[in-house]
């Protein structure tokens, strides 16, 4: 008899050992969601639920918190020792303002490394925003009072970015990365849109806009091959993307490229091909074309176009403006210009067919 109880109580210990060793598992998995109405610091264990900071491959999730949309979220890389690492950034449906993310270290620079999750089904997503009202989520270098630098790191793996759709005239939610984007995998865009070019219905997506300069180097893709998930890609500098063989650019049908850097810009691609695909979306302040400049922006891409398809190119404004085409164009689809601008194509080799 006492064998027996001691053995019913080492059977219990061991059970009572496996439900803390599995309760301690979920907390560091899954989504921590940031908890505190007023807190801008990312460092503190208290601002988030559980009092946990999210780390690689969890998903730092913010719903109605931080409650200000000016305020944002300070990551101070002086105690991070310049490395903070998440799986997503996730703004979901139930937040209505904008969120802002930044270094906020007076002097230390810092890299915040995305190591993705599963968002939707989705694996590898890096960043998403659904939030209502059309909110935007900025991950920029300095908030608060900050001084350095914030690097973004996607690693190896194909890093997904997302976002909720818009109307059949309006944009849908914005991602807007003003830091430098790093690593050798490619980035992924589905802006969650449902317009038909065909048809000239349904919703247009999101929009990803990179603003400085980068140096990922295995190209960019925007929306679906099926014309599903569609968004647009704004470059808002001429090395948003790295001049890298192999860093090619895909816009699949019914999703756009937008140059959107000073006037006057000469984006050098040389080393990549732009593959175009579609006639655009229906967002009015861009309109039709796969690929498109800011209205009334003067531009030069140096770099092969390829016409995977039957493809738009729109020059916006006025008969003065021009966009120069300077690399070959290459592919089977056809060539459709859209614009009271001036398109100039002046590869020597071009061969589209």
């Amino acid at each position: 008899m006492p064998f027996f109880y001691s053995n019913n109580i080492t059977r219990k210990l061991r059970f009572i050992a496996c439900c803390t060793l599995l309760m301690t598992a979920q907390i560091s998995v899954g989504q921590v969601i940031w908890s505190s109405p007023t807190g801008s610091a990312w460092m503190t264990g208290s601002n988030w639920s559980g009092g946990i900071i999210p780390s690689a491959g969890q998903v730092a999730q913010f719903d109605g918190n931080p409650a200000s949309a000016t305020t944002g979220v300070g990551i101070n890389m002086d105690t991070a020792s310049g490395a903070v690492s998440v799986g997503t950034i996730f703004m979901t449906a139930a937040r209505s303002n904008n969120l802002i993310i930044g270094n906020s270290s007076p002097s230390t620079p810092g890299v915040l490394t995305l190591t993705g999750d599963t968002i939707g089904g989705i694996p590898h997503v890096v960043l998403a925003n659904f939030g209502s009202s059309f909110s935007s989520l900025t991950v920029k270098n300095t908030q608060g009072t900050g001084g350095s630098t914030l690097g973004l790191n996607i690693g190896s793996l194909d890093a997904t970015i997302l976002t909720g759709a818009g109307t059949a005239t309006t944009l849908g939610n914005l991602i807007n990365v003003s830091t430098s984007v790093s690593g050798t995998g490619s980035l992924l865009f589905y802006g969650g849109g449902t317009w038909d070019g065909s048809m000239g219905t349904g919703n247009n997506g999101g929009l990803l806009k990179l603003a400085t300069n980068n140096s990922f180097t295995s190209g960019v893709t925007i929306g679906k091959s099926d014309g599903t998930s569609s968004g647009i890609l704004e470059l808002d500098s001429t090395g948003g993307i790295s001049n890298t063989t192999g860093n090619d650019i895909h816009i699949y049908p019914n999703s756009q490229l937008l140059l959107a850097g000073p006037t006057g810009s000469v984006y050098n691609t040389g080393n990549i091909v732009l593959n175009l695909n579609g006639l655009g979306n229906g967002y009015t302040n861009t309109g039709k074309g796969a690929l498109a400049n800011m209205s009334g922006n003067n531009y030069s891409w140096t770099g092969e176009v390829n016409l995977q398809s039957n493809a738009g190119i729109a020059v916006l404004n006025a008969s003065g403006t021009t966009m120069t085409l300077s690399g070959n164009i290459t592919g089977s689809g056809q060539l459709i210009k859209y614009g009271a601008g001036n398109l100039i194509v002046s590869g020597t080799a071009n061969s589209w067919t």
